[in-house]
């Protein structure tokens, strides 16, 4: 609890007396789902050179990559699931089923 509060305490100050997502992330180094989800539509449309450009825009919230990478492989995980076991895929809250049923067929 004491780390939480300490952290909140730097999140206060790091956002000039507020606290918003967009300050948590940048001074937390993630990347928000939805530039995951970016990433992976990049890749399954097979658009290699966007994908690079998008991939490289990210270096503006200085993120951390290592934990991009987990984000990303257990999206894929998700999505490797559907394909195999179809229908009987039940999801989770972290994704929308629709997006794992596209990229399921897309990749």
């Amino acid at each position: 609890m004491r780390d939480a509060l300490s952290l909140l305490d730097q999140l206060i100050a790091f956002g000039g007396g507020s606290v918003a997502e967009a300050e948590a992330r940048a001074m937390l180094g993630t990347v928000a789902r939805d530039h995951v989800v970016q990433l992976a539509e990049r890749l399954a449309a097979g658009e290699s050179p966007e994908l690079l450009r998008f991939a490289r825009s990210l270096e503006q919230w200085a993120p951390d990559y290592a934990q991009l990478l987990d984000e990303l492989a257990a999206l894929l995980t998700r999505v490797a699931l559907k394909q195999v076991v179809g229908e009987a895929y039940e999801g989770d809250e972290l994704y929308a089923p629709e997006l794992i049923a596209r990229l399921a067929g897309e990749l």
